[in-house]
């Protein structure tokens, strides 16, 4: 009910409900939605509000084939964890210098409010990376404004080949990443002729550190 952009006793208006229709489909456990309304016997008018769910849960492995398969890591995925909407990720993840194991969660409606809201955490093969996001999306197409911002960190390897051609040598450089950005966004028009004006700010630090071993 509170993903509905009416309420009752509001003016009947179309574009509402196709728009609160749209929020419903975008979480993941909803396989069908439908938002209608029947003119009601005291003039009104009725709303019919049905979701079916799906299975919420969805484990993968991920390999790839290169002269041999090779194992590249896994994910356990929950989308309606606490039956609450929030999308939850445990992964493990291991491909060329990387090596990530975390975990991620979205929150939608924080607060019951129209904030979403990401956490993100755990470690790489050197260190650790960390990421928090809020953010307030355009509501359907009747939405005018909309706004993100992100603050992450993570430590990781740069790979680069040095040498000659009598023998290249593979370096690991840590490399320390932080990073913030705010994008703000506003919408003009009607409802399939909407004009969109956005900016996007971003500020980056990147530390790199002398030359690891090679592997």
């Amino acid at each position: 009910r509170d993903d509905l952009l009416f309420r009752e006793g509001d003016c009947y208006n179309p574009q509402l409900l196709a728009d609160s229709e749209r929020t419903l489909r975008n979480y993941p456990f909803i396989a069908r939605a439908s938002v209608r309304a029947e003119p009601s016997e005291e003039g009104g008018w009725q709303v019919l509000v049905e979701t079916r769910d799906e299975w919420s849960t969805w484990p993968s492995i991920h390999l790839a084939l290169d002269g041999r398969l090779l194992f590249q890591g896994f994910s356990l995925r929950e989308g309606n964890l606490l039956g609450r909407g929030i999308t939850s990720t445990l992964f493990y993840s291991r491909v060329d210098q990387s090596r990530n194991r975390g975990i991620f969660l979205r929150f939608p409606r924080l607060f019951r409010s129209r904030l979403d809201g990401v956490v993100s955490a755990g470690k790489t093969r050197i260190g650790e990376f960390f990421t928090l996001q809020g953010s307030y999306p355009f509501l359907g197409e009747s939405g005018r404004v909309a706004a993100s911002q992100r603050l992450s960190y993570q430590d990781s390897y740069l790979s680069f080949g040095t040498g000659t051609r009598n023998g290249i040598s593979h370096v690991l450089l840590p490399v320390e990443n932080r990073r913030a950005d705010l994008t703000l966004a506003r919408r003009w028009g009607r409802p399939g002729s909407l004009t969109e004006l956005g900016i996007s700010l971003a500020l980056s630090l990147i530390h790199i550190s002398e030359p690891t071993r090679p592997y």
